[in-house]
């Protein structure tokens, strides 16, 4: 009788350590589980703004997301975003997500840092991701008329050079 007591109280032991380890390691999992996260300069015009997109295959006790960019990928980072970026927080397929920085420059690069922020307000950043504004002053579709304008030009002064010689 007793050793079958002292078998149960081994096993309760056994069982409650058990537990207690499973409890340990999914607190220590990460909040958010991101895939992807990607800067790109848009022109559009002639204004030019950020890109930002991310996607997360796994949102935990997520309140949302803050975007800090710097000038050098050591820092100093300034946050951009005025509010705290809603977390969609689904468990099983994450969110996806995109944010316009209307703050760059041409020819300037910039860094961007992600930070999940969770419920209890504790923040993890994520490695930076770099971006160069475009070099030039013109985007693709002002070049398309730059080029007709300059082909129209060559047919007017070819018909002028044609006329002044037949004379």
């Amino acid at each position: 009788m007793a050793s079958r007591a002292l078998l149960i109280i081994l096993f309760a032991i056994l069982g409650g350590v058990i537990m207690s380890l499973s409890a340990v390691s999914t607190s220590a999992q990460a909040a958010v589980t991101l895939v992807a996260f990607n800067a790109r300069v848009v022109r559009q015009g002639v204004t030019s703004h950020g890109e930002l997109t991310w996607r997360t295959t796994s949102e935990v006790h997520t309140a949302g997301y803050n975007i800090y960019r710097s000038a050098r990928a050591d820092g100093p980072y300034a946050r951009i975003n005025a509010q705290l970026i809603p977390a969609v927080n689904d468990a099983k397929i994450g969110g996806t997500y995109k944010y316009f920085d209307n703050d760059v420059q041409s020819g300037q690069t910039y860094y961007y840092q992600l930070e999940d922020v969770e419920i209890s307000g504790k923040g993890v950043r994520h490695p930076p991701v770099g971006v160069t504004g475009l070099e030039t002053q013109f985007g693709s579709d002002m070049w398309i008329g730059v080029c007709w304008g300059v082909g129209a030009l060559a047919i007017v002064l070819g018909g002028l050079n044609l006329a002044l010689r037949s004379r």
